[in-house]
């Protein structure tokens, strides 16, 4: 009897306890001193959130306390270009644009920053339809994710 409840125990329990802890991973890519990739997964998130994965839009957001002229392009075509600022002082925590997934998906994408001398090439993927883009000591950080931040 006492075996069986052991057996129970590791067998059924423990990995489900294991499987529903499961937490954000990310993934890190470093390009050159001041740019990093980060791929964040949640694996209970990208399975189930439905709202992230029947988007027919990419999202591309500019976090919190980002101040510079952007330029974003795919194939000579200007996408984004402004200055942008999010602060609490502009009542703009954070600024976002959308893409659509058919027309850019797999599509090469540049983003300059001339204030940082930042210009740089990244894919677009349908795997991750929410794109961060923010600073974290004095590192540039663009993030791929399907996970939605609480952005007020």
């Amino acid at each position: 009897m006492a075996n069986k409840r052991l057996i129970y125990i590791l067998f059924v329990i423990i990995p489900f306890i294991l499987i529903s802890c499961n937490s954000v991973k990310i993934k890190n890519r470093k390009i050159n001193s001041n740019i990093a990739f980060q791929y964040e997964k949640d694996g209970f998130l990208t399975r189930t959130n439905e709202y992230v994965n029947r988007r027919e839009r990419f999202e591309l957001t500019f976090l919190y306390r980002f101040n510079d002229s952007v330029f974003i392009s795919s194939d000579t075509i200007e996408l984004f270009t402004d200055k942008v600022v999010t602060n609490d002082i502009t009542d703009n925590p954070n600024i976002s644009f959308l893409l659509n997934v058919e027309k850019y998906e797999g599509r090469l994408i540049n983003i300059k920053i001339p204030n940082k001398k930042i210009d740089e090439n990244f894919y677009l993927s349908k795997r991750f339809k929410m794109i961060y883009f923010f600073y974290y000591e004095e590192e540039f950080i663009i993030r791929y994710s399907n996970k939605l931040y609480n952005v007020y």
